[in-house]
């Protein structure tokens, strides 16, 4: 059901190499034509990468568009630009790595970016942290760059009812806890719940660890 993903520490070689920096150069080469975009040219070209992904475009070859988008999205609609370490963080989370950052350096913002890209499938997107504050706060605070996007943002919370959840879980981007992503999946292998029904084999997961300190994404 859910794609972890998970691999070396953002300090290690294996993460950051030349070519590496030289995606984030390409994103960086976007800016002005993104900026020049008005909000309904934005929302288009967020819908025509979301077409290629589903026609079976690879995600690789989408990522410096969607990278850029998401990060003109992010300036114009809360005010918070992705910076080049920050977007280096989303191309080392991509590529499978582990993102160690401090509290303070944008865990929440820098999610957007795989989280995004990945969303553009149509098969989900998922952001699991510790507990039912912090999955509503980022939900609510980070949905305006998806919706910039024309993507969708859902929520799973604790009390949610089955109906409630399957809406959350049709959502392009799914903020909940470990837990409740946990427990979801053993209920639709085991009781053939069908919580994410007609979603299949969903997408992507990314994992937040505590809300003080370091966080592992």
């Amino acid at each position: 059901m859910f794609e972890w993903l998970s691999g070396f520490t953002l300090g290690s070689r294996a993460a950051i190499n030349a070519s590496t920096w030289k995606i984030v150069a390409r994103v960086d080469s976007l800016a002005a034509e993104m900026e020049g975009l008005n909000d309904l040219a934005l929302k288009r070209l967020g819908r025509s990468l979301s077409y290629r992904a589903r026609a079976g475009e690879p995600s690789d070859s989408l990522m410096i568009e969607s990278f850029a988008a998401t990060r003109e999205a992010g300036r114009r609609r809360i005010g918070m630009r992705h910076y080049d370490v920050q977007l280096l963080a989303g191309v080392a989370l991509v590529n499978g790595a582990i993102v160690e950052m401090q509290t303070g350096e944008g865990k929440t913002l820098v999610a957007t970016l795989p989280l995004v890209l990945y969303a553009l499938s149509g098969r989900g997107a998922h952001l699991a942290t510790v507990n039912d504050y912090l999955a509503k706060r980022d939900a609510e605070w980070m949905t305006p760059i998806y919706e910039a996007l024309g993507l969708k943002v859902g929520v799973v919370e604790s009390q949610m009812d089955f109906d409630a959840r399957r809406k959350a879980y049709a959502c392009d981007v799914t903020y909940g806890t470990a837990a409740e992503f946990g427990f979801d999946f053993l209920k639709d292998r085991l009781m053939n719940r069908e919580i994410a029904e007609g979603r299949g084999d969903l997408g992507a997961m990314l994992m937040g660890k505590s809300p003080g300190g370091a966080a592992k994404l």
